[in-house]
């Protein structure tokens, strides 16, 4: 196990050209929003949709990516939450955006956890959770530049 910590620390903490991280996450979200997104006009797919969970994992695993030779303490933990609190101890994100993305993050994964124990889908209503994935979305937006 500390060997495989170590050299996964050693491969989260190379540096890397940011832009090229950039697009290449992007790339691959755009894939995953293709094939897997089950959202329609009247549902929203927690997990897949526009400003949901993947998209704050996504976000999350971008700034380890591109931060964590400068912050090796971003490969301490494996949890987006606490990632979150350390992307905002570091001001590579305004506290404000990382309060954002925590609250919506435990509220979806809340509801996900439900909905997997009735083994349901994770889809809901186009009108539940507007106020966070209009916030992860921005946050996207401002972050990913688009998508």
């Amino acid at each position: 196990v500390a060997r495989f910590d170590a050299f996964k620390s050693a491969f989260l903490q190379q540096k890397r050209e940011a832009e090229a991280v950039r697009l290449a996450v992007v790339e691959m979200r755009q894939k995953m929003r293709d094939e897997l997104d089950k959202s329609t006009d009247q549902i929203f797919d927690l997990k897949q949709g526009k400003g949901g969970v993947i998209d704050i994992e996504f976000m999350v695993q971008y700034w380890v990516l591109v931060y964590a030779h400068a912050y090796p303490e971003l490969c301490h933990f494996s949890d987006n939450w606490r990632i979150l609190e350390q992307v905002g101890q570091f001001g590579i994100l305004s506290q404000a955006d990382v309060t954002s993305l925590i609250e919506a993050y435990k509220v979806y994964r809340s509801k996900y956890h439900r909905v997997a124990l009735q083994n349901q889908k994770p889809l809901v209503d186009q009108g539940c959770y507007q106020e966070q994935r209009a916030e992860v979305a921005a946050i996207w937006a401002k972050v990913m530049k688009g998508l």
